[in-house]
């Protein structure tokens, strides 16, 4: 198979524009262009899962409202506390065993109002905390949480250190920023237990107009998980606020981690419920594993792409990933990002269906079978070394199709193809790697 329509038609029967049209599939609802590799990610979890299919139908429906009033810091700071409770109740973040006596340590990137850090310290008075936040001066917010309590917090603008620049390339002398770069490596003698990054693109943020927000979003993105995975002890925990399971962008993430963490997604049903954000807890985290350093690579290149490239050398978007990644992502990762995915969206879809813009305002009754993952009628593939895919029978069941798929690499020409490791996890996979 070489393209993603081709893998669209053998999944769906239809080619991905038809699909789209169909199904009115959208990236977000301001309106941005939809990316390929979202729509036919999308496409997929709906025909998957039932509550992302009831999740997308009641976004379609949300108002566009603008969210740029002021907020109250104090209230901000009190529905963090409350959220980083239920993650741990529902994550079991702080269950650590016996430290042995070596210190616990914390870092919070994008700390602002610093609520995560004060449920941590709550659970673990004895460790240490770090931050990092935006000044105020610049746009940033304060911090709330009592500033005693931190062993160190720096202010600063996260995305603007020259330890991001990967080492084939340097930062140009003629872009504008030049000066603004700092060399300072933060924290480098500490290793974190826990991370936190829960960065967003601020609209008090003082940039210049160099930064418009697209390339910002990348840029902050990357800085945190470059930071985070450069501090991060092994077998600590990693938090990242992120939008949207049913996304590219959210997927290749999870997929990413998946690789050399235990990852689970957590949505909050007391706060922002209706909204389509999300945590990727990572926990027993290895930063040393061998696809964690290639992320780590692949993030500096995306910082760099987005803050130097192009003809004006002012950076450029997000490219599209290769038709090749996507096979990858869906064959390999496609039924655990369905699990993954199916309470955040059940919750979101619950509280969406209760409101007067979206739902009826009282709710729906539905079965209970729309909470199980839906059977399709999808095609079996087999993949070879190349990752090229190719139909090979009808089953009915789409668990069956994943079950199905079967590697054979470095296999001689003469040899026949073996029955390698099933590519697709398990249902008890996939629940091992939830708790």
């Amino acid at each position: 198979m070489e393209s993603i329509d081709d893998l669209a038609i053998a999944f769906f029967g239809e080619d991905l524009d038809t699909l789209a049209s169909r199904m009115q599939v959208q990236d977000d609802p301001m309106g941005k262009p939809v990316t390929r590799a979202t729509q036919l990610i999308k496409i997929y979890l709906i025909k998957m899962d039932a509550e992302c299919a009831r999740c997308v139908k009641y976004r379609s429906r949300r108002e566009r409202a603008d969210t740029a009033s002021g907020r109250d810091e104090s209230h901000f700071y009190k529905m963090m506390l409350d959220i980083g409770e239920e993650m741990n109740s529902v994550c079991h973040l702080y269950d650590l065993p016996g430290s042995n006596g070596q210190q616990v340590n914390i870092l919070d990137i994008c700390m602002a109002p610093g609520g995560y850090t004060a449920v941590a310290l709550r659970h673990m008075p004895e460790a240490h905390a770090y931050g990092i936040t935006l000044p105020i001066e610049s746009g940033g917010h304060s911090v709330v949480l009592d500033k005693h309590l931190l062993k160190s917090l720096r202010y600063g603008d996260v995305t603007m250190f020259k330890e991001y620049c990967p080492a084939d390339k340097s930062i140009p002398k003629q872009h504008p920023d030049y000066k603004n770069f700092s060399p300072f490596r933060l924290f480098t003698s500490i290793r974190f237990n826990f991370v936190f990054c829960d960065g967003a693109v601020l609209r008090t943020h003082q940039r210049g107009d160099n930064r418009p927000q697209e390339k910002e979003t990348i840029r902050l993105q990357a800085s945190q998980l470059i930071l985070a995975l450069q501090r991060i002890q092994l077998g600590g925990t990693l938090v990242m606020l992120l939008h949207k399971v049913d996304t590219w962008h959210s997927a290749i993430l999870l997929y990413t981690f998946s690789k050399f963490s235990n990852v689970v997604v957590f949505k909050p049903q007391k706060w922002h419920s209706t909204r389509s954000s999300f945590y990727l807890v990572a926990q027993n985290v290895n930063p040393q594993h061998v696809d964690a350093l290639k992320a780590v690579e692949e993030w500096k290149q995306d910082w760099w792409r987005a803050t130097f490239a192009g003809e004006d050398g002012l950076g450029l978007p997000r490219p599209e990933p290769t038709d090749q990644l996507v096979q990858e992502v869906i064959v390999n990762f496609g039924p655990t990002l369905a699990k993954l995915g199916h309470s955040a969206w059940k919750i979101q879809a619950d509280a969406l269906s209760r409101t007067d813009y979206a739902g009826s305002g009282g709710g729906e009754r539905r079965s209970s079978s729309n909470s199980a993952l839906i059977s399709r009628n999808l095609p079996s593939l087999v993949v070879n070394q190349e990752c090229k895919i190719t139909v090979s029978s009808r089953v009915s069941d789409l668990n069956e199709v994943l079950n199905s798929v079967t590697i054979s690499a470095g296999r001689r020409k003469d040899e026949q193809p073996k029955k390698g490791k099933e590519i697709s996890h398990t249902v008890a996979q996939v629940d091992e790697n939830l708790r």
